[in-house]
C-alpha cells in the first residue's frame, strides 16, 4: 500500500484498481493532479481518473467529498461529467468522462479557420454560462482544459479539480490558481470573478486564430502584460479577419471586467455576428424573403417599405358594407312578408329569400378580401 501511495513514478499506478476502474495508462499531469486512463471492469467503458498529487488531511478530504457532490450535479452537454468519487491509498480521486479527441492544445502554433473558432466559442460560452449561473468560476480556462468529444463537441474539463483545489493545494502553497498566459488581470491580483472566465476564453480564441497567445514570456512578465499592456492586433500578426471580429475579442480582453460583455454567451454571440461580415469565412444560408424586422429592412425609409394602398380600396370597402346592409334590409322585409302568408306559400317563398341572403354575404366577402381597407 505505502509503496503505491508514495510512489514517485506514476507508471506504478498502471494496473491498479480505483473503484470499479482499472488504470491502463497515463493521460497527463497538471499542477494539482495526475490524470490516468481507466477502464470500467464490467462495462468496458473508458474514463479519465484524476488523482491529486498530495495527500489530504481529514478536513480537506471532507471538503473534497462535498465539492465532488457539487461537481456531480453539474449536467451540461459542454461540461465533462463526474462519474465517480472515492478514496483509495489515502488519496481521494475523481472519475470523469474521457474525451478521445484530445484537447484544443493540439492546435497550438496553427491558426484555425474563423468558422471553426466561432463554433468552438459558442459551445465553451454555453458551458461557462451554465457554471457561472451556479456560482462557479472555472479560473483555469485554457486549451488543455477544453476537450474534444464526439462530433467536434467541446467539453470544459478540470472544473471539478478547480473546485476541489480552491481550499487545499492553493491555500497550502499560497499560490494564485490559474495559468498566467490565460489569466485575467483581476484574477492575477487574487480577485477572480465571472468575467475572468470570459477573459480567458478570449485569450484562447485569440490563440486559436493566430497560433500564439497575445502575451508570452516569463510568468511575472506575462502577468505584468495582462495588467498593463494592450494585446497585439490580430491583423498586425498577419491574420485576415473582419475588423469587427477583432473588436469583439479586444472588448472581451478589457483590463476592467466591467468593460467586458455581460456574459460569455453574449461574447460568443457578438463574435458570431461580427464574423458574418465575411461571407468567405462564415457561410450564411440565403433567406427566401427579407424579414420585416431585419437590420436591412429597418434601415430602409418607411415610405419604401409600405405597399401603396389600392386606388379604389376605400370605395370598394364601403360599397361592400352598403351592399350587405341593403341585402339584410331587403331580407328582413321579405321575412316579415312571409310571416303574413299561409304556411304552404311561406315555405315555398323562403327558398328565394335564403338564396338572396347567401348571395349578398358571398359577394360582400369577396369584395372585402380583394380590396381590404387600410
Amino acid at each position: 500500500m505505502n509503496s503505491i501511495q508514495f510512489a514517485p513514478n506514476h507508471a506504478t499506478r498502471i494496473g491498479q484498481q480505483f473503484g470499479s476502474y482499472l488504470i491502463e495508462g497515463l493521460l497527463g499531469r497538471g499542477a494539482f493532479a495526475t490524470v490516468f486512463l481507466g477502464r470500467h471492469l464490467y462495462l468496458d467503458m473508458k474514463a479519465a481518473i484524476k488523482i491529486p498529487h498530495l495527500q489530504f488531511t481529514d478536513s480537506e478530504r471532507h471538503l473534497f467529498s462535498n465539492e465532488a457532490r457539487i461537481a456531480a450535479r453539474l449536467v451540461h452537454p459542454h461540461i465533462v461529467r463526474v462519474l465517480e468519487y472515492g478514496v483509495q491509498f489515502g488519496r481521494p480521486y475523481l472519475v470523469m468522462d474521457y474525451a478521445s479527441g484530445g484537447s484544443l492544445s493540439q492546435f497550438r502554433g496553427t491558426g484555425l479557420p474563423l468558422t471553426l473558432v466561432v463554433h468552438y466559442a459558442r459551445q465553451i460560452a454555453s458551458g461557462l454560462d451554465y457554471l457561472n449561473a451556479r456560482g462557479i468560476i472555472h479560473c483555469d480556462i485554457k486549451p488543455q482544459n477544453l476537450l474534444i468529444g464526439y462530433d467536434e463537441q467541446i467539453l470544459i474539463g478540470d472544473f471539478g479539480i478547480a473546485l476541489l483545489a480552491r481550499n487545499t493545494v492553493a491555500t497550502r502553497r499560497g499560490n494564485i490558481r490559474g495559468t498566467p498566459i490565460y489569466m485575467a488581470p483581476e484574477q492575477s491580483m487574487g480577485n477572480p470573478c465571472f468575467a475572468s472566465d470570459q477573459y480567458a476564453l478570449a485569450v484562447v480564441l485569440y490563440e486559436l486564430l493566430c497560433g500564439i497567445p497575445p502575451f508570452e514570456g516569463t510568468k511575472a512578465g506575462v502577468i505584468k502584460q495582462h495588467l498593463s499592456a494592450d494585446p497585439p492586433s490580430l491583423r498586425e500578426r498577419g491574420l485576415s479577419i473582419p475588423l469587427a471580429v477583432e473588436g469583439v475579442i479586444i472588448e472581451a480582453l478589457a483590463k476592467n471586467p466591467e468593460q467586458r460583455y455581460d456574459s460569455a454567451g453574449q461574447f460568443a454571440m457578438a463574435l458570431e455576428l461580427a464574423a458574418r461580415q465575411s461571407p468567405r469565412t462564415i457561410h450564411i444560408p440565403p433567406h427566401k424573403e427579407k424579414s420585416w424586422y431585419s437590420p436591412t429592412a429597418a434601415a430602409e425609409p418607411v415610405a419604401a417599405r409600405r405597399c401603396p394602398p389600392h386606388p379604389t380600396n376605400k370605395a370598394a370597402y364601403w360599397f361592400a358594407i352598403a351592399m350587405m346592409c341593403f341585402g339584410n334590409l331587403v331580407a328582413a322585409v321579405l321575412i316579415w312578408s312571409l310571416s303574413t302568408l299561409p304556411y304552404s306559400d311561406a315555405q315555398t317563398a323562403a327558398w328565394p329569400v335564403a338564396f338572396w341572403l347567401v348571395s349578398c354575404a358571398f359577394l360582400s366577402t369577396i369584395i372585402m378580401k380583394r380590396w381590404q381597407a387600410p
